[in-house]
């Protein structure tokens, strides 16, 4: 069912599989989001419709590739940056949420997909989280095959079905297997920065030695901090600041703790320190957030 026609934004929907595990491709389309664009566009499929806010959790898979412009993409992981030639793939049952730069806006292709063989490939290929967006080096090739997509999406007829897993299958395939030269220097890198960001989640509550922690890691620190902040934007230390202050609006609002003590669970060396950050990132303090939470305007 074509649910969007127009020069650059165009969705299309369709049944779902009468088997269970059949490979399938549920829905697809493209938007050309302009600065000026609420987000996301009318006609966005309503299987996968959400609000950059709320974020949403799919009930399938679905790859979207950025071909031109910028954005954001969030998920349990963190905040990561996404850009011309990025590809990300989101799961099942996973919270996220995604959105072009106000400034730029962006090009976007996506197609939602669900099936045995299309999971396997998929869970080969890609990280639990937003530290597996891709950065494609063709991005030209994979704007054609999704164009190819699109275009034997307005056809019909009985071999509709196969001729879009088939190359969907190539897309992914793509992606999965296209970057083979910078694959394994890439896997290393996200093999460090998930044991980093493993580690810290782990020892928040303790204090953290960053320029030990990548020796530990087998990496010089300012290696390390290069490629931390390449990957997700910001610093090593930001990154373990962002997740103590979101650690302990968790706590403020759900916890009767005592500041001094939700300080402290979240590693922070005193009480003042905890404070003075909490009131940098977040413009109040710990008390007036917890008042705030409970009064339900968070």
């Amino acid at each position: 069912m074509k649910l969007l026609d127009q020069p650059n934004n165009r969705c299309f929907c369709f049944n779902a599989p009468a088997v269970a595990g059949e490979d399938v491709v549920q829905y697809l389309g493209k938007q050309v989001v302009k600065p000026s664009n609420t987000y996301p566009l009318d006609g966005f499929p309503r299987p996968a419709l959400f609000e950059e806010k709320g974020g949403r959790c799919l009930k399938n898979y679905q790859l979207v590739f950025i071909a031109e412009g910028e954005g954001r993409y969030l998920d349990s992981g963190g905040e990561y940056k996404v850009g011309p030639g990025s590809l990300f793939l989101v799961r099942p049952g996973v919270w996220h949420s995604y959105a072009p730069s106000k400034q730029s806006g962006w090009t976007e292709y996506y197609v939602g997909f669900q099936g045995n063989v299309f999971t396997r490939v998929v869970l080969y290929g890609f990280l639990p989280d937003g530290g597996g967006i891709k950065q494609l080096r063709d991005r030209e090739k994979m704007t054609s095959l999704f164009d190819k997509l699109l275009r034997y999406a307005d056809g019909s007829g009985e071999d509709l079905p196969l001729l879009l897993r088939s190359l969907l299958m190539l897309i992914v395939s793509e992606s999965v297997f296209g970057n083979s030269e910078q694959k394994q220097e890439d896997d290393y890198k996200t093999t460090v920065l998930t044991r980093a960001r493993a580690y810290m989640e782990e020892h928040i509550s303790q204090k953290i030695n960053l320029e030990q922690l990548s020796a530990e890691l087998g990496v010089s620190y300012s290696w390390f901090r290069k490629i931390f902040k390449q990957q997700t934007g910001v610093s090593p230390m930001k990154f373990l600041q962002d997740l103590r202050i979101r650690k302990a609006k968790y706590l403020l609002g759900t916890s009767a703790m005592s500041i001094k003590s939700v300080g402290l669970e979240c590693g922070f060396a005193s009480s003042e320190y905890f404070c003075n950050c909490f009131h940098s990132e977040t413009g109040m303090t710990p008390m007036e957030f917890r008042e705030r939470s409970n009064e339900g305007r968070f």
